[in-house]
């Protein structure tokens, strides 16, 4: 089983060891990290992708140091095997040298939708106003040991070894406690999976049925426990102002089931302009209101009788879009 579904419990309760708390301090008065809770480590984003983990160890993933069409600079390669005191002494070197290797192999490896979601990330850690939305997790993914998990999941998903944990791209909160869970597309191209993500929060995370039996955690309404692990990781981000270092994220509303949404940001042309947004919204919204339709008949194939149907009436499974503005980068609903 991969690390990174292992207990869900297991999230919020990483203990940072002492040694580590400056590079983490660094990483939290950089406008350009995230820092998110993971089973048991600490995991810093830059551009959406792990710049660095901080577990017992440090580490940073090697995939970022593999460049196919330039070199790695020689500057650089001391990250291929660097040790934790390196990263202890000097944290601005190690993050700005893999900030530039990172961005060497995005050069390589462009993908709009990655950097959007670390921009949104980045520009909603609080919550102020009515109708904003803050950034509680990114990329999230289900556990297997989590009561969450549906276990009939494996045999109603045909990419079920290629995806065993759906993972959902957002996670936010609003001022009143509201979860939500936000699916985003850049450009009206990315969109064809719309279904899936629907039926998949309605099997996981948005369901009223109880758990599937766990041995070590009492069953329960699968939308509480995945409230219950939310509100856990907001208590620890709050505790060690992981986030915005001066505004609190507020505690989970525990009475409701997470609203499911899509977000969408705009899809840039090659010079980096924006097409037509109107354009883009209408073809979206419509692209929403079909695949919300087609999640409704998709529910008997994979086992969830009237599941979709009830969260769509009760207004947890929503039509409306957020479209996010490229400039501000704002979650609002």
């Amino acid at each position: 089983m991969s690390k990174r579904f292992e207990n869900y419990q297991n999230r919020a309760s990483f203990k940072l060891p002492q040694k580590f708390e400056g590079i983490v301090k660094h990483a939290q008065e950089d406008g350009e990290l995230l820092i998110c809770l993971r089973s048991g480590c600490l995991h810093i984003y830059y551009r959406g992708g792990k710049i660095l983990e901080v577990k017992n160890r440090l580490s940073l993933d090697k995939k970022y140091l593999n460049l196919k069409k330039s070199h790695l600079p020689s500057e650089f390669i001391w990250l291929s095997s660097f040790k934790d005191a390196d990263v202890i002494e000097d944290p601005k070197k190690y993050f700005t040298h893999a900030k530039k290797v990172m961005d060497l192999w995005f050069k390589e490896n462009p993908k709009q939708e990655r950097d959007d979601q670390q921009s949104i990330a980045i520009h909603n850690q609080s919550c102020l106003n009515e109708g904003e939305l803050a950034v509680i997790d990114i990329e999230y993914a289900v556990s297997f040991n989590s009561n969450c998990y549906n276990k009939a999941y494996k045999d109603t998903n045909k990419e079920y070894v290629k995806y065993p944990n759906p993972r959902f791209d957002i996670v936010a909160i609003d001022r009143e406690g509201q979860l939500y869970v936000l699916e985003l597309k850049t450009g009206s191209g990315s969109t064809k999976n719309c279904v899936t993500h629907i039926t998949d929060f309605a099997a996981m995370i948005g369901s009223h049925r109880i758990g599937d039996e766990n041995s070590s955690i009492q069953p329960q309404k699968r939308w509480f426990t995945f409230a219950s692990e939310m509100n856990e990781v907001v208590d620890k981000l709050n505790d060690k102002r992981y986030r915005d270092l001066k505004t609190l994220l507020p505690s989970v509303k525990m009475d409701k089931p997470p609203v499911f949404m899509f977000a969408f940001t705009e899809k840039k042309d090659a010079d980096g302009k924006i097409n037509s947004s109107q354009i883009q919204r209408e073809k979206f919204e419509k692209i929403v209101s079909d695949a919300i339709s087609d999640a409704i008949k998709d529910s008997e194939i994979r086992a969830l009788g009237k599941d979709v149907e009830d969260l769509i009436n009760n207004n947890f499974i929503r039509k409306e879009i957020i479209f996010i503005d490229d400039n501000s980068f704002k979650l609002k609903l």
